[in-house]
């Protein structure tokens, strides 16, 4: 059976069902029961409507699904990618607070407890916080820079601490013994490259 608009074909019965031909706009709601429904074209709903899925929704290779007036959201797979795309995306809690929020042209955050954490920058990363890292750290080339009164410690109990604090550099040992090992040492002053003290291995 077809059904005409205009002398134009808009619904037909077929072997495998029905089809529809253009729009279809429905006062209350579609229910399927049971079986894949297919979309080879833009799937709209309105402002206020709800989509309910009491299974699985399945998308072919290529189909997105939109989010918002501009469609501001999009999520699609292609071949063996998946991408979610938005100019501000942010993963949050129920009570809307911060897990993860991804800005176009700026940066990511990470968040614990709704408090950032982790920043991406145009000039790295920044932490703010504690990080504890269970093998090493690696820097390949670059300047690892601590500010004034920032301190670098060793041992469980801080037992040795090196620190500038603006004016002096200091270095605090406060278990066992300070040792410096080296075949020759030769300590400088920092304008000249003088010697103050040397020492050698042979005595």
């Amino acid at each position: 059976v077809e059904q005409y608009f205009d002398n134009s074909k808009k619904t037909e019965t077929t072997s495998g069902g029905f089809k529809v031909t253009g729009i279809t706009t429905l006062t209350n709601r579609l229910h399927v029961q049971a079986g894949v429904s297919t979309f080879d074209a833009d799937v709209r709903f309105g402002i206020g409507a709800t989509v309910g899925f009491g299974t699985s929704a399945f998308f072919k290779d290529d189909a997105a699904i939109w989010l918002g007036d501009d469609s501001d959201l999009e999520v699609v797979h292609t071949n063996d990618i998946s991408k979610v795309k938005a100019a501000d995306l942010r993963f949050q809690t129920p009570s809307d607070e911060e897990y993860i929020i991804c800005t176009e042209n700026a940066g990511v955050s990470v968040y614990y407890d709704n408090s950032k954490k982790l920043e991406s920058t145009s000039g790295g990363l920044n932490v703010t916080g504690i990080t504890t890292f269970s093998d090493r750290i690696n820097v390949v080339s670059g300047v690892s820079t601590f500010q004034d009164d920032a301190k670098l410690t060793f041992g469980a109990q801080t037992d040795l601490l090196i620190q500038h604090d603006g004016n002096n550099s200091e270095i605090y040992n406060k278990t066992g013994n300070l040792k410096i090992r080296a075949n020759d040492l030769d300590i400088q002053d920092y304008t000249n490259g003088h010697s103050m003290i040397t020492a050698d291995q042979d005595g």
